[in-house]
């Protein structure tokens, strides 16, 4: 009987054909003999392993991961639980995302990189989140919290770095360290009333102090 040799990662087509086809990507065929009017054809390579073509076998997804049939090592994936990242773009272990932060269930595919990603201002979580919740009523957070903090309502002195002071001879600024209660006289010196004149942003720590005289920058206040 008539037949010849199929090199590995080939097929015949057809049974009177002598031209060798090459297996598509994600199939395989070793190498084998096919008869004068017989044919030959590729397999799929299965779950968990991957070709090029023209491949005589499929080789194995690395540890943790999987595909069906795939056509190269980056067709291999793997599932990634809701709250969790991949550390390493080619391994398989993974880490809780930190607080702050937060990661669906997805597929993470061999090679690319994985990671979690910051909660918007105004929302929280704690580690290994899946989603961010929001504040709850009366408090807020900047981007990437892990808690929240209340909303300044009202707010209270903790010192100045600077005031202005005005004497019946000449102008002048002194730097110290004062409270909110002036003294109507300090030696020659006759100091300004003060009256608050708001906070200059939304996290209070810079407020500005509006003085019959001059204008003094207040520093170090809180929310109380």
């Amino acid at each position: 009987d008539c037949y010849m040799n199929v090199s590995g990662g080939h097929y015949i087509a057809a049974g009177t054909n002598t031209i060798q086809s090459q297996c598509s990507a994600g199939t395989y065929k070793a190498a084998h003999t096919v008869y004068y009017g017989s044919a030959s054809s590729c397999s799929s390579c299965g779950t968990g392993k991957y070709s090029a073509a023209g491949a005589s076998s499929c080789s194995s997804c690395p540890s943790g991961y999987t595909c069906t049939s795939g056509t190269s090592i980056y067709s291999c994936y793997m599932n990634v639980s809701a709250g969790y990242y991949k550390v390493s773009s080619t391994g398989s272990q993974v880490n809780a995302c930190d607080g702050g932060t937060y990661r669906a269930s997805h597929v993470s595919y061999y090679g690319s990189s994985d990671y979690c990603s910051n909660c918007s201002a105004g929302t929280y979580s704690t580690g290994g989140a899946s989603s961010c919740l929001t504040c709850p009523s009366g408090s807020t957070s900047g981007a990437g919290a892990s808690s929240c903090y209340p909303t300044c309502t009202r707010k209270e002195s903790c010192g100045c770095e600077t005031y202005s002071a005005w004497t019946t001879q000449y102008y002048e600024t002194k730097s110290y360290s004062c409270s909110r209660s002036f003294p109507v006289y300090s030696g020659n010196t006759r100091w300004t009333s003060c009256s608050k004149k708001g906070c200059s942003d939304s996290s209070c720590s810079t407020c500005k102090y509006s003085c019959a005289r001059q204008t003094r920058e207040c520093t170090q206040y809180k929310c109380c």
